[in-house]
């Protein structure tokens, strides 16, 4: 997904459950949106009273954050589209789902180190006794905001996964590296719907070798920079070798879009 800035962000301030129109462009130097008709105007017309407010240009990621501030939540997906509704009852399914995962590493941390990807924050966290012990900026595919759907889609799985092997230095074309467990049968069950359905073509593979490997920059990708992987984890090759030395075959691999949890 490309980086893109945000114009406007408005919502209407009414009694009960409404969807939050969000108006995307490349363009930020544009101050002003054409009027636009939405599906609740009829709604709105007859509302007692209507509240509007405008949020200044921002990058993406930080526009997102306003979302969270303005609803208590995250948006569920950013779509490539020109105005996106989210109804509240997905934005909370979805953030319930991520916390969820987040939970299970916390827990598991218990017992073992656990590794707990972001890819909203573009960080690396190697979790221990409920305790962060290390974090790293990391670098991931050019649509990090989405779950991987088939090979070639440069995004980055979603889920519960562990190391299945490690690659060592000499062994890997980025340096070291620690292969994870993708697809897992919950990714296959999916990726077979997804074809079904026609969300993918009928001759798309499933896509494999997701890795946290080397040659990253240290920082994070698309949230300052630019993300250049085909899904996988890239960290630097400093950062990479402490937490290569940290983890074992079966390590538990968590990977979330965004989450709320606080630890």
């Amino acid at each position: 997904m490309r980086r893109r800035e945000i114009l406007a962000l408005t919502y209407i301030g009414l009694t009960g459950l409404l969807s939050v129109p969000i108006i995307f462009s490349n363009n930020a130097k544009i101050d002003k949106e054409p009027k636009r008709e939405y599906a609740l105007e009829s709604i709105v017309q007859q509302a007692p009273k209507i509240e509007e407010k405008t949020v200044p240009a921002v990058p993406l990621e930080e526009a997102i954050l306003e979302i969270q501030t303005i609803k208590g939540t995250i948006p569920s997906q950013i779509e490539r589209i020109d105005t996106l509704t989210i109804p509240k009852s997905i934005i909370d399914v979805e953030l319930q789902k991520y916390n969820n995962q987040v939970s299970y590493a916390l827990k598991k941390s218990k017992k073992e180190k656990v590794i707990l990807i972001n890819k909203l924050e573009c960080t690396l966290e190697l979790l221990e006794n409920e305790k962060v012990i290390k974090r790293y900026d990391i670098g991931l595919g050019p649509n990090y905001l989405e779950d991987k759907q088939m090979e070639g889609d440069g995004k980055t799985p979603e889920g519960i996964y562990s190391i299945d092997f490690k690659l060592g230095e000499g062994n890997s074309t980025f340096y070291k590296a620690m292969h994870i467990n993708y697809p897992t049968k919950k990714d296959k069950d999916e990726f077979k719907i997804n074809k079904k359905s026609g969300l993918i073509p009928k001759d798309a593979k499933i896509g494999r070798d997701i890795e946290i490997h080397g040659h990253g920059s240290g920082k994070k990708g698309n949230c300052e920079g630019f993300n250049w992987t085909e899904g996988c984890i890239a960290l630097s090759d400093s950062d990479i070798d402490t937490i290569y030395n940290m983890t074992r075959t079966g390590t538990p691999v968590v990977i979330v879009r965004y989450s709320n949890v606080k630890y």
